[in-house]
């Protein structure tokens, strides 16, 4: 799944977050926010984020700082890894300054996203940024992507029985969810495992398991059934952590470029 495309991005009207005991922007920085909510919506995000710090420069203790910092981080997320750093910055900091819950819960989330989203992923701050967001977080998207990514997550730091209450959660309540699926897919696996090819011979995924074995990995073969089409998948290893997994998948990847880290069944 396509991480990036099928999260759901939130921008919230700034006007939602206009309480507590501040005073609002002035007629000027109330300008400054229009355009700036306009150039995000039209994806110029440097232009956005430039607008946005011209308001923090003029607007520093007003209502809407919080909200300013979250949509600042918003863009310097969009603009792609090497701009992360000042996005956490910013979600931190809207965290810091908001009176409203919602704004947190929504700066969590994009911190929990970031950190899923790094290479290599930080599962455990993802998790707890996730955990932060949910409480009180309403049953429409993207609490489906909260739920998974956690379940994932958690799954990441050896947290198995764990990510499957998240998992369950996401596919009963999220039944026409993409994440949905990724979910029931995932839910009860308790290692990963190093897959190393998906074949539609027999023959085929039999040799390649025996090779890998002459070459101190034990493999093995099973059959599974993807989109309708019966496959053999072959398979080495067993790692409690993702952490670990990729230590063995860089090892395995001298070998055979194609393969890859999956969660799965115990044997």
């Amino acid at each position: 799944m396509n991480y990036q495309t099928s999260t759901k991005i939130i921008l919230f009207s700034f006007i939602a977050f206009i309480v507590g005991c501040a005073q609002p922007a002035g007629h000027a920085g109330q300008s400054l926010l229009k355009l700036a909510r306009r150039q995000f919506e039209q994806k110029h995000y440097i232009l956005t984020a430039h607008t946005l710090s011209d308001f923090l420069r003029d607007e520093p203790k007003s209502r809407e700082v919080a909200y300013a910092h979250y949509l600042r981080g918003l863009c310097y997320r969009q603009s792609g890894p090497t701009k992360y750093a000042l996005a956490k910055r910013d979600f931190r900091q809207a965290i810091r300054k908001a009176t409203e819950n919602t704004i947190k819960r929504q700066a969590h989330i994009a911190l929990g996203h970031i950190d899923f989203e790094s290479n290599p992923p930080n599962y455990e701050s993802a998790a707890n940024h996730y955990k932060n967001a949910l409480s009180g977080l309403e049953e429409v998207p993207p609490k489906d992507a909260v739920l998974y990514r956690l379940g994932e997550a958690l799954q990441g730091i050896g947290q198995w029985k764990d990510a499957d209450i998240y998992f369950s959660r996401c596919f009963n309540g999220f039944k026409q969810s993409p994440f949905a699926h990724s979910a029931r897919l995932r839910f009860g696996a308790r290692t990963f495992r190093l897959q190393v090819g998906a074949f539609k011979s027999l023959t085929r995924a039999k040799k390649l398991a025996a090779n890998l074995r002459q070459k101190d990995w034990p493999a093995d073969w099973a059959a599974r059934s993807t989109s309708g089409k019966l496959l053999y998948v072959v398979r080495t290893g067993q790692y409690q952590t993702f952490a670990e997994a990729q230590q063995g998948l860089s090892d395995l990847t001298r070998l055979y470029s194609d393969a890859m880290i999956v969660a799965a069944q115990l044997n």
